[in-house]
């Protein structure tokens, strides 16, 4: 073989390898082996290949009524790992979600407890004051399972149809900040924020959620109000929609 055809055979062998290599990251991209991810399972250690207990959890203990399998020497336990590290992220996000709730029931008590003490009714128009944010861990590899309209959860799919649902996102909620960095208001411009970071790893979708009953987010002047602000047939148009009556009156001027 000639220098130049030994040239072009190793490179072709070289891109063909880079190929197998770009092929191997979006595979495991796809299924959410992420750097994070990747760091989780090799902390662990996989005891059943049946029921995927490991060292780590959730399941730490085989559930299989025949004992044990052990994995044979050379088993490749990535799938059974990356499950349950998913699970254990799950996991830590409920419980942070579960913080957030009391954290929310106890500002929304203390706030009752100031207007009624002022002898006013705190529910016409709530200012930022008033509101609460939570952030929110999505893991890659899965579909978010929410739909937005502008900055406003305007629909969430069953847990089927994605991860909001079981991280308890509300329709209504408002998209702040994705990984510590503000978003505006514009659908496009969230989506492809979190697209970006969702290739690096988990993201973290910060909402600000109304504390009160009954009020919803105005699309004009960006703040929860109560029902009794919006015309009836405002509301019908749905979160990232409606605007309050106030709004509605002095977009009419002009």
């Amino acid at each position: 073989m000639s220098r130049a055809a030994a040239s072009n055979a190793s490179k072709a062998a070289q891109k063909e390898m880079l190929k197998e290599k770009a092929a191997q990251r979006e595979a495991a991209l796809a299924m959410g082996l992420t750097k994070d991810m990747q760091k989780a399972i090799s902390a662990d250690t996989l005891l059943c290949t049946v029921c995927g207990a490991s060292q780590l959890g959730p399941d730490t203990q085989c559930t299989c009524k025949g004992g044990r399998t052990r994995p044979p020497e050379g088993y490749d336990a990535t799938v059974q790992l990356l499950a349950a590290a998913k699970a254990r992220h799950a996991a830590n996000v409920k419980a942070k979600m579960g913080a957030s709730a009391a954290k929310q029931a106890s500002v929304q008590a203390a706030k009752a407890k100031k207007r009624e003490a002022k002898d006013t009714d705190g529910l016409a128009e709530l200012d930022l004051s008033t509101i609460d944010y939570c952030e929110v861990e999505f893991l890659p590899g899965a579909k978010l399972g929410m739909s937005i309209e502008k900055n406003a959860v305007s629909a969430v799919a069953d847990a089927a149809g994605g991860q909001a649902a079981a991280l308890g996102v509300k329709v209504g909620w408002l998209i702040r900040r994705v990984n510590g960095v503000d978003v505006p208001a514009d659908r496009t411009a969230i989506i492809k924020a979190t697209a970006a970071s969702m290739k690096a790893g988990p993201v973290k979708i910060t909402f600000q959620i109304q504390l009160e009953d009954n009020t919803y987010a105005c699309v004009s002047c960006d703040k929860f109000v109560h029902a009794d602000e919006f015309d009836g047939d405002q509301l019908e148009l749905g979160p990232g929609k409606h605007m309050c009556r106030g709004c509605a009156e002095f977009a009419d001027m002009f």
